[in-house]
């Protein structure tokens, strides 16, 4: 080196320049022996060009490593003749450190976005100023809703354009709000629609980004997908409320079906006393007209009776295979005058729809009391009713909102849907209108509604229910399909057998029931058909009196709920008597709910209280004629 500035002196102190040292000795520590690999001096007097290298100088006595731009340029006379090398050095330690500090940053940047674009929150920035809040950026896992983040960033979709359209106006209202008290951070859940239209809940953390001037002008923050979660705590929500209202309604149904079961025992002594009385009397006897109207009373009476049985899932008189088509064809015919004259009925029925394992008679009360619901909303204006059936793919969420006993499995269900174009309801009126004795009118029981929401539990089914003010109602029954070994029907309840004549019985029917009267009822009408009568208010008193006559006794009339020994305890005296005794079951609960502790164990029927004596000859005939009946 034959000159150094001030610069070279102030960096290296303790290199002797007056002694004209050479650099690659004066500079290393320990000295080297021979230039630096790739010296851009030794390069430059090679090839005369200009190099340049970047060295790294270790530091002495605990100073720190410096890093050296070197720049290495030919001296030349005026023939081209080389004389020698302008060494130019820069101390790019600095430098240096912070390139590789931004190359950490980025490299941590760019692990940070892989981390947010794997990961299920989405991160955003838009600005609050503008119209729709234009994004200035989105992570590229914005594809989790189908989009891609050029669709923000050029502005094709504006972040308002990603909300749902019923969550817009509350979410800004709630926005500016928070704007307006200062709150610089915040988290709200609402509804988006994916690019394909898919309805997704999310939950956004949200926190305010200020100009210069402390005003707010972006939102930034992140975006979860919350959708499985909501539904767990709407599943949770509908478990939870389904567990209460099913406990309500299991003490709604005990209470109604006890109501209907001593009901229908003073049903049948009246009408029994009726039927007496007009057999007594002449046809143009003034009293045999009182006493039509006293059995009409009745019957009518027994109608509320079997609506209580609906709505405590009872009741039940035979399932068969019933063609929903056919039996809803011929209500709306049945009905079609009872509509008022400004309502217009329309109905769509599938081809091909799968039948239904249904009570037919049951049915027939969960379309009248549908159709009779819609007309009723309606009013005294114009509307439309539509009546439509359908097979239905039902998924578990489609279920989250629908009335049911027991949790319904997804799959196919037959549909019942009634619409009609009436007042509809609140959100508040909806959750009640199965409430027995619930109603909206002027006048009515308010048992409609609640007994169609039995009988469709009793089926197995379930009821939907979408209704907005003004906006009308829409009532879908899901029924399960029928399987196929079942019996077809035509959907109408099968008519009581009567016998023909004037026919005469025989031999000793014992009659058990812890009610007098009727006893007292049963008695005359056996009597004067030709029987033998003995009565029993206990099970005891039955079994001593038929331990001594069973077998001169041809048939057995048993009441099930008695105090002391039971009826199903005194069922099993009398079979244990005589394996092959005639026993009739007579309750005024409901067949299958009276006969299901009997199953399979040679019950010879079932006589529903109040009976006609018709029915009660009928059944006796059966089993009567034919046996041999030993004298007393």
């Amino acid at each position: 080196m034959l000159s150094t500035n001030r610069q070279m002196h102030q960096w290296f102190p303790d290199v002797p320049f007056s002694t004209k040292p050479i650099c690659f000795a004066a500079y290393n520590d320990p000295p080297l022996e021979s230039p630096c690999s790739y010296c851009p001096v030794v390069e430059t007097y090679r090839d005369g060009k200009v190099h340049e290298a970047v060295k790294t100088v270790p530091g002495k006595g605990g100073e720190e490593t410096r890093n050296f731009r070197i720049i290495s340029s030919p001296i030349t006379d005026s023939s081209g003749k080389m004389l020698g090398a302008i060494e130019l050095t820069e101390d790019i330690t600095h430098r240096t450190r912070v390139e590789q500090d931004l190359q950490q940053t980025t490299s941590k940047a760019h692990e940070l976005e892989d981390i947010v674009n794997r990961s299920a929150a989405v991160a955003w920035l838009w600005d609050i100023t503008k119209e729709g809040w234009p994004v200035d950026f989105v992570s590229d896992n914005v594809s989790q809703f189908g989009y891609t983040a050029e669709d923000f960033i050029s502005q094709r979709v504006l972040y308002t354009n990603l909300v749902h359209e019923d969550d817009l106006e509350q979410l800004a209202a709630e926005t500016r709000q928070y704007l307006r008290d200062g709150v610089q951070e915040f988290c709200q859940q609402y509804r988006i629609r994916t690019k394909a239209g898919e309805v997704r809940w999310v939950e956004d953390h949200t926190w305010l980004r200020h100009n210069s001037a402390g005003e707010a002008t972006h939102m930034q923050g992140i975006l979860i997908d919350i959708t499985q979660r909501k539904l767990a705590e709407q599943a949770r929500q509908e478990l939870e409320s389904r567990v209460q209202q099913t406990q309500k309604i299991e003490s709604l149904r005990v209470l109604a079906g006890g109501i209907a079961h001593d009901f229908n025992n003073l049903l049948m002594i009246i009408t029994g006393n009726a039927d007496l009385g007009l057999m007594d009397v002449t046809p143009d006897s003034p009293i045999g007209e009182l006493l039509r109207e006293i059995k009409d009373a009745a019957v009518r009476a027994s109608k509320l009776s079997n609506q209580m049985r609906a709505y405590s899932g009872q009741g039940h008189v035979g399932m068969d295979r019933v063609v929903l088509n056919d039996l809803v064809a011929e209500m709306l015919r049945l009905m079609k005058s009872s509509i008022p004259p400004k309502v217009r009925l329309e109905y769509d029925f599938a081809t091909r729809l799968p039948a239904v394992e249904a009570d037919a008679s049951q049915l027939e009360q969960v379309v009248m009391n549908l159709i009779v619901n819609a007309y009723e909303s309606i009013g005294s204006g114009e509307g439309t009713i539509r009546v439509r059936t359908c097979a239905i793919d039902v998924t578990r969420e489609y279920l989250l909102g629908a009335h049911m006993d027991e949790p319904l499995t997804p799959g196919r269900y037959v549909l019942l849907e009634v619409q009609d174009t009436g007042s509809g309801m609140d959100a508040e009126t909806s959750k009640r209108i199965f409430d027995p004795f619930f109603t909206t009118k002027f006048i009515g029981r308010g048992l409609g509604l609640a007994a169609v929401l039995g009988i469709v539990r009793g089926h197995r089914g379930a009821i939907r229910v979408t209704s907005k003010p003004g906006k009308g109602s829409t009532f879908q029954v899901l029924l399960p399909p029928a399987e196929p070994s079942l019996p077809p029907s035509n959907g109408q309840a099968q008519p009581a057998e009567e016998p023909a004549g004037q026919w005469i019985g025989q031999g000793t029917v014992l009659v058990i029931d812890d009610e007098k009267a009727f006893l007292n009822v049963a008695s005359i009408i056996l009597k004067r058909s030709g029987f033998e009568v003995f009565t029993a208010e206990t099970g005891q008193a039955a079994l001593e009196y038929f331990r001594e006559h069973h077998e001169q006794t041809v048939a057995v009339l048993l009441d099930m709920s008695m105090p002391g020994m039971s009826g199903e305890e005194t069922f099993a005296g009398l079979q244990q008597i005589d394996p092959n005794a005639t026993i009739f079951l007579c309750s005024g609960f409901a067949e299958s709910e009276a006969v299901k502790h009997f199953s399979g164990k040679g019950l010879a029927g079932f006589l529903q209280k109040p009976f006609q004596i018709n029915t009660l000859l009928a059944a006796l005939r059966k089993v009567v004629d034919g046996k041999t009946v030993k004298s007393q």
